[in-house]
């Protein structure tokens, strides 16, 4: 058995990281074919590392993905923008569909050594369906808070304008010094806190 070099060692330990993410890795070539892949990528996709390995990644996605990341390659190779990030629908092996926010970035060569030049650029994919979830469940619930806040304000305006309407024909009809407006608690902050 022959001793692992190094700098095996050290590609296994990466490796072993980026198979420990919650998020799917992937690294393009400039044809657009598969390089690498971590094992969550995989789970996500459905199928084995090995069936996606040298494949090309667009017969792996929607064509709406495939648009959306080759405009935003164009802007990143145009300078227009340091990295990309592009929310689109996931596509299993299956067919089914689900939220994910893709993060990628170019790369150039002798940014990460000698392989660099066959890499055109890697990136991190998350799937989003939980945060979707609570982020619809909170515009559910604000929605639901505003209506009862405007039934609340509707409330207490109609009563409070009934006895407004009941004190001002008490005033007219009668001269009482229990009828004339009196200061509200709040009337004297704002004078006493700008004269200290």
């Amino acid at each position: 058995m022959t001793e692992e070099s190094p700098r095996d060692r050290e590609l296994r330990r990466y490796e072993t990281i980026l198979d420990s993410l919650d998020d799917a890795v992937y690294a393009v070539r400039p044809d657009g074919t598969i390089a690498y892949v971590n094992e969550r990528y995989a789970e996500m996709k459905g199928v084995s590392r090995e069936e996606l390995l040298g494949t090309n990644i667009y017969d792996w996605v929607t064509e709406e993905a495939a648009e959306k990341a080759r405009r935003v390659r164009r802007e990143i190779e145009a300078g227009e923008r340091g990295a990309g990030a592009v929310e689109y629908e996931f596509l299993t092996a299956d067919g089914e569909r689900f939220p994910v926010e893709m993060r990628f970035n170019r790369l150039v060569a002798g940014q990460i050594g000698d392989g660099a030049s066959e890499l055109d650029r890697v990136g991190v994919i998350r799937d989003v369906r939980e945060r979707k979830r609570r982020e619809e469940a909170l515009r559910e619930n604000n929605e639901r808070l505003e209506e009862f806040a405007s039934i609340v304000s509707h409330d207490l305006r109609n009563p409070l304008s009934v006895a407004q309407g009941r004190l001002d024909l008490a005033r007219e009809e009668h001269d009482s010094e229990h009828l004339t407006p009196s200061p509200t608690p709040t009337s004297g902050w704002r004078r006493s806190s700008t004269t200290s």
